[in-house]
């Protein structure tokens, strides 16, 4: 009797431990997800305080891209920031979260003779929206 039962539990677990195939998504179900949008801030030198050296970039220099009046307006008001802090706050209050930060050098200049060097460099800040 004792071996029925155990032969009878064993046969029935593993019809309980299978796994179903997940549900494939609806269209409205695949409609509903909103893609992100991305845009970097760049800011070019070592310096903090400058002015000019904060610049938007969205995406508005590629061939064919669609011509955006919300991004270029942003980009003209972060142009004119000598602050990364306050285009951060700017950029946040519109809707975009910080992804990532990545400093590049990008040329490197001076004299071997004299030990001076100047090191051009920037830093990008990676941030995402969803689309509207």
């Amino acid at each position: 009797m004792k071996l029925f039962l155990f032969a009878s539990l064993l046969l029935g677990a593993p019809a309980a431990w299978a796994q179903t195939a997940p549900a494939m998504p609806s269209a409205t179900a695949s409609a509903a997800v909103v893609p992100y949008r991305y845009c970097a801030l760049v800011a070019y030198g070592p310096y903090f305080s400058l002015p000019n050296r904060l610049v938007l970039d969205y995406g508005q220099e590629v061939i064919g891209a669609p011509i955006e009046p919300e991004m270029a307006g942003m980009a003209k008001n972060i142009s004119g920031s000598r602050s990364v802090i306050d285009a951060l706050s700017y950029l946040s209050r519109h809707g975009w979260e910080l992804l990532n930060v990545t400093n590049a050098q990008s040329n490197i200049n001076g004299n071997s003779t004299y030990s001076s060097h100047s090191i051009d460099s920037e830093t990008r800040y990676l941030l995402r929206r969803r689309s509207q």
